[in-house]
């Protein structure tokens, strides 16, 4: 049989900012991604990393959170395959 959960307190603990533990976990977190994007030699090093979301907003669900880390590439590409592609021909 489930046992009820008082929400109204669990709320309350919920809606408070990270712990000095949750912080360092998702401070961790985001400098190993960080290391490991300067150790490859197949990720450009134009990328910018940082928290998104619940963290981010300060509205996680405390010790239940996910980390929503961001790694945007700062750069552009132009790729340009018009009639490259097997079998394949620009339409007119």
């Amino acid at each position: 049989m489930a046992v009820a959960r008082d929400w109204e307190s669990w709320l309350q603990t919920a809606a408070r900012p990270a712990s000095a533990t949750e912080e360092a976990k998702r401070d961790r977190t985001e400098r190993r991604i960080r290391e490991a994007i300067r150790a490859s030699s197949e990720i450009p090093s134009s990328v910018r990393v940082y928290v998104k979301g619940s963290y981010k907003t300060n509205t996680n669900v405390r010790q239940d959170a996910d980390v929503d880390v961001c790694v945007e590439w700062t750069d552009f590409a132009y790729v340009d395959t018009v009639g490259r592609a097997a079998g394949m021909a620009p339409r007119s």
